[in-house]
């Protein structure tokens, strides 16, 4: 390319000096320096875009703790799962103070306790009593990144306990999503 010429942006062609100037001033079309601007404002947009959806899309993918591995030391006298829902019975000696203790420090940060009263224990207590057994507590957990689940531990007495132990104590998970 002589000096003096330059290549008009629309088709290539060589053109003079002032007309590509002119061209360039007048034109809608963004410089080299804009383009490049834009794609990399475009680029670290799209970067920051898919950083947030992985962000989220683990959030999502939480993983519920292992239940059965609650009470290590303890033996699991029966368990069920159902759609929903998954329950473990214990018989222990441990209180319902010491049980209620354990599964706070093993479901960790993010779980909050409600409590459990009025008409919502007599409903849980009554039956209990019918089948000789006395509820020596009962407490309910839940957790923002699982909506919906919630986990209840109950820990009763029993008049003839099996096996030497004093409590029945079980474990149930509400809510939990099929994996």
């Amino acid at each position: 390319m002589g000096d003096g010429e330059n290549f008009d942006i629309d088709d290539g062609r060589p053109v003079g000096k002032a007309l590509a100037c002119h061209h360039a001033q007048i034109s809608n079309e963004p410089s080299k320096k804009q383009t490049n601007h834009l794609m990399k404002t475009s680029l670290i947009a799209a970067v920051t875009f898919l950083s947030v959806q992985f962000v989220a899309q683990a959030a999502d993918k939480a993983v519920l703790p292992d239940f059965a591995k609650a009470y290590p030391e303890e033996k699991i006298a029966h368990k069920m799962n159902l759609p929903g829902m998954e329950n473990y019975t214990y018989l222990t000696n441990v209180t319902f103070d010491e049980w209620k203790q354990k599964m706070i420090i093993f479901l960790a940060e993010g779980w909050q306790e409600s409590k459990v009263a009025g008409a919502e224990l007599e409903m849980i207590a009554e039956p209990l009593k019918a089948q000789g057994m006395e509820l020596s507590g009962v407490a309910k957990f839940s957790n923002e990144e699982f909506p919906g689940v919630m986990v209840i531990v109950m820990h009763m007495s029993m008049q003839a306990a099996p096996e030497g132990k004093k409590f029945s104590a079980t474990v149930t998970v509400t809510g939990k999503k099929k994996e």
